[in-house]
């Protein structure tokens, strides 16, 4: 049996820096979708490059989005034979967006490592 973890923890990135007015502003930086696949000791990653959140609000939010729509897109990209039966993300926000992503796949199991 085929099971992936999801780890979208550094999917969004950014930098902390000063203004000259004195304010602190926040800048996206490039990040990473990781997938484990425990059994082969495969990792699939994929970067998210920082113009992905330029012009978009409740990136946290987006973020996760954008992690499920990736893992369904390599889903879809790999044979059957390849393709997980159970996914395990690290965070419970993410059963959401990814139960939404992966109703094309009814077969494949979703749940929390929390």
């Amino acid at each position: 049996q085929n099971i992936w973890f999801v780890d979208e923890t550094s999917c969004y990135r950014v930098t902390v820096h000063t203004t000259l007015e004195g304010n602190t502003t926040t800048k996206p930086i490039n990040g990473a979708i990781l997938i484990l696949n425990p059994r082969t000791g495969q990792v699939y990653l994929k970067i998210v490059h920082s113009s992905v959140w330029a012009g978009q609000s409740r990136l946290s939010q987006l973020a996760k989005w954008k992690t499920a729509e990736e893992v369904a897109a390599l889903i879809r990209s790999l044979p059957l034979e390849d393709q997980p039966k159970q996914i395990i993300c690290t965070r419970k926000g993410m059963l959401d967006p990814l139960e939404t992503h992966m109703l094309d796949f009814p077969s494949i199991t979703l749940r929390c490592s929390e």
